[in-house]
């Protein structure tokens, strides 16, 4: 019945949430056997792969939930993410553009997109995305820090530093990514 494929969709979101990688890939294969035209089941699915490694897998998943709703952000952005981590940057750049105008108060759109310009080197633009994502959602430390690096390798290291260190404040204390901004901000200070 489509209501066992909706609650095995959830099941797998609320998996990929807490980083059970295998329990949504397998939790929404069994909704899209269910219901092969769920686009959700489609992006989940693909997101795990796509985190466990297996970028091809995934990006077949997210064309096909792309197909079924053409205007899903989510996907697009998933999508884009995983065309410009393959360095795909032009077919990342039109998936992006279109997640921005599909969404343009989703943080999450503005700030792929701008990673996705840094890898393509236009650190202007990359820059803007990010202020723009920085602006929608303040308490993400990840815009914060992507942007400081941006700052950084624009020369503008005073911005820098405060952006890496307000990323600092944002971020578990024990996560990796707190590790890295510190050793950003004492690269920093040393480079003064």
């Amino acid at each position: 019945a489509p209501g066992d494929a909706s609650l095995r969709i959830q099941l797998g979101s609320i998996r990929l949430q807490l980083g059970d990688l295998p329990g949504t890939i397998d939790a929404c294969t069994r909704a899209l056997a269910i219901d092969p035209r769920a686009p959700r089941g489609h992006l989940y699915r693909g997101m795990a792969l796509d985190r466990a490694g297996r970028a091809q897998e995934a990006l077949a998943d997210l064309d096909r939930a792309i197909a079924l709703d053409p205007a899903d952000a989510a996907a697009r952005v998933e999508r884009g993410r995983v065309l410009a981590n393959a360095g795909r940057l032009e077919e990342a750049r039109v998936d992006l553009d279109r997640a921005v105008s599909l969404a343009p108060t989703d943080p999450v759109a503005w700030g792929t997109r701008g990673q996705a310009r840094d890898l393509a080197g236009d650190r202007p633009g990359a820059l803007a995305d990010l202020d723009e994502a920085v602006r929608l959602d303040p308490r993400r430390g990840l815009w914060r820090s992507c942007r400081g690096r941006i700052l950084e390798a624009l020369g503008r290291v005073r911005e820098a530093e405060a952006d890496l260190r307000a990323a600092l404040a944002l971020v578990d204390p024990s996560d990796a990514a707190a590790a890295q901004l510190r050793s950003d901000l004492e690269r920093l200070a040393r480079a003064r």
